[in-house]
Parts: structure tokens; sequence; C-alpha cells
């Protein structure tokens, strides 16, 4: 009996012995590996410190194999979603994002300018568009207003029924915040600063563009530029006004060959000949006579 009794205390001894080996040795190692992850950790930190982020190229589809975010180092990260009957399109590079918002019938109603910043607190909205539609089936829009929350102005734009733009019309956002009360913010808004006009024959082909600028309440500058298509895939003929006056005149007689006229005060005027776009003569006068002529020798 003593015998047995002696063999299990030397079994239980050695027992313990071997558990204690293998305490020490998991405390040692996990040293070790605390040890190694801190240097990478370290390592990590300090090069995220010297590297500038970079896009990662992936493609992210939904459920439908439609199209949810792509990224790239060449394009910027482009995202789609989809909230109320309404689809968000964001596209994004370097610090600027530009937002588009369609409605259910995939048209353009919404469109916003950013300028972003690390801290999402310092980035913000620099301009932003609002567009609006003559019925619900019509693709093209009417009207356009945007705000240029950056530069302090407002404009106002038209298209007709093929989309290209009739009028706008610019107002100054300046001081807007000074106002105290709706009337006199109304007031600021409310100054027109500047306004165009365009006008296209059949072939959509612009014939007349008019700029007016408001200088101040009893003053402004009118400027019209009017163009004539006489040569079919010519440039066309050009006349340019300036407060109803005639500044400066184009007329072409072949393709390559015209007659530009500038007109000054005082019945003084300069018309200059070209031929395959190459001055070739100018002819100074007052009054209708010619008092200088300069030939260009052909080179």
């Amino acid at each position: 009996m003593k015998k047995i009794g002696l063999k299990i205390k030397k079994k239980l001894f050695f027992r313990q012995i071997f558990v204690l080996i293998q305490i020490v040795l998991s405390f040692m190692f996990c040293a070790a590996h605390a040890e190694e992850t801190e240097k990478k950790a370290e390592s990590k930190d300090f090069a995220s410190q010297d590297t500038e982020p970079e896009y990662e190229d992936y493609v992210l589809s939904d459920m439908e194999s439609q199209l949810r975010k792509f990224s790239s180092k060449e394009s910027g990260i482009f995202s789609v979603n989809y909230f109320d009957s309404q689809t968000i399109v964001q596209d994004t590079f370097g610090d600027t994002a530009v937002r588009k918002i369609y409605d259910k019938n995939r048209r353009l109603i919404h469109l916003e300018g950013w300028k972003i910043s690390s801290n999402s607190s310092d980035s913000e909205k620099e301009y932003y568009e609002d567009y609006f539609y003559s019925s619900k089936n019509e693709r093209t829009p009417e009207k356009c207003i945007t705000i240029n929350l950056k530069e302090k102005h407002k404009l106002e734009t038209l298209f007709n029924e093929k989309g290209l733009k009739i009028s706008e019309k610019r107002f100054s956002l300046e001081d807007e915040s000074e106002g105290k009360d709706d009337k006199k913010e109304s007031k600021k808004e409310s100054k027109i600063e500047e306004s165009n006009t365009w006008k296209y024959d059949g072939s959509r082909r612009l014939i007349e563009n008019e700029k007016i600028t408001y200088l101040d309440k009893n003053k402004k500058n009118i400027q019209k530029n009017v163009y004539d298509y006489k040569i079919e895939g010519e440039e066309p003929d050009y006349t340019f006004y300036e407060n109803g006056l005639i500044r400066l005149k184009r007329v072409y007689s072949a393709p390559g060959e015209y007659k530009e006229t500038a007109y000054f005060d005082n019945g003084f005027c300069v018309e200059s000949y070209f031929k395959h776009g190459i001055k070739t003569e100018v002819l100074q006068k007052a009054g209708g006579q010619v008092v200088n002529r300069v030939v260009y020798e052909k080179e």
C-alpha cells in the first residue's frame, strides 16, 4: 500500500511540474507576440503619416446587378442611391463633390456642388441648381434657378422646347445676410446685375445674343451680337452693336475671305481685309475718306 501511495504522489508531482512549464511558456509567447504587434502598429502609423490616402479600385452592385458605387484613382468615387422614388447620384474627386437628384421619371431636378474638407464641419456647399418642367411628361426643363453661395449671385435661366437657353438673368446676393426682415432681404435679392437673351434659327444655330449690364438704377450697357449664315457650313457674317451703334462688322465673300470693319466715334473706322484667314490690307477712314492704307506682303 505504501508503494502504491508513493507512485501516486510521484505522478501528481510530475504533472504539476508539467503544468507550470506550460504556463511559463504561454506567458513568454504572449509577451513576444504583443511586442511584435506593437512594432507593426508603430510602423503602420508612421507610414500613414508620410503617405497620402489613395482611392481604392472597386465596383459595387446590388442584388439586381445595378451599379451602386464605383471607385478608381482616375475617376474618384461615384455612387448611386435610391430614396423615396428619387435617384441620388454623387460624384466625388479630390476636394470637390457634385450631387444630383433625379425624380421618378429620371429627370434632373436638383444639383449641388460641394467643397470637401477632411473635417466634415468645414465642408461647405458652393452652389446649387433647381430645375422645373412644364408638365410631368416633359423631358426638357423650362427653367433653372442657380444659387451661387461662393460668388453670391442668383441666376434665373429659361429654355426653349429644344433645351436651348433663351434668357438668363443674374441677381446680386451681396449683403443678403444683413437684412433683418424678409422685405429687406427681398430687395437685396431682386437687384438685377445682368441679363442675356438668345435667338436661334430652325437649325438650332445662334442668330442673336443680347447682353444688358445694369451699371446703376439709371444707366445700363447693351451689347448685341448678330449672326447671318449666308454660306452653308461656313462662318456666318457677324455684326456687333453697343448701345445701338455698330462697333464691328465682318462680312465673308468666300470661305476664309472676309472684310472686317471696326467703327469708332466721330466717323472714324478701320477696314481690314483677310484672305485665307491672313490679313492682306488695312484702310483707315475718317468721314468716309481714306487717310491711311497699309498693304501686307505675301510671305
